[in-house]
């Protein structure tokens, strides 16, 4: 017998994962203002960006235009991501 709840919940899990591999996921996330306000009073020789990738298409490509977008003082040279899946 089909449990079309669990068939349902798989698809919610596929689409979100179509638009992490391929769509605008994180690029569409809106930054949170107290931070904007914060790494603009820094000085951007001391700001490192560390982050994760579980995807190796565009999301990082994503994450770096997002930061450009959001936090334009943070040097490119300071961003670094790690790959996560293999």
């Amino acid at each position: 017998m089909i449990d079309y709840m669990q068939v349902g919940i798989l698809n919610l899990v596929v689409n979100l994962f179509e638009d992490l591999l391929f769509n605008d996921l994180f690029f569409q996330a809106r930054p949170l203002k107290t931070m904007q306000k914060l790494i603009e009073n820094l000085k951007s020789e001391n700001i490192f960006i560390l982050g994760a990738a579980v995807t190796n298409n565009n999301e990082i490509e994503q994450k770096y235009r997002w930061l450009e977008k959001y936090y334009p003082n943070i040097r490119k040279e300071h961003i670094f991501f790690k790959i996560l899946l293999h």
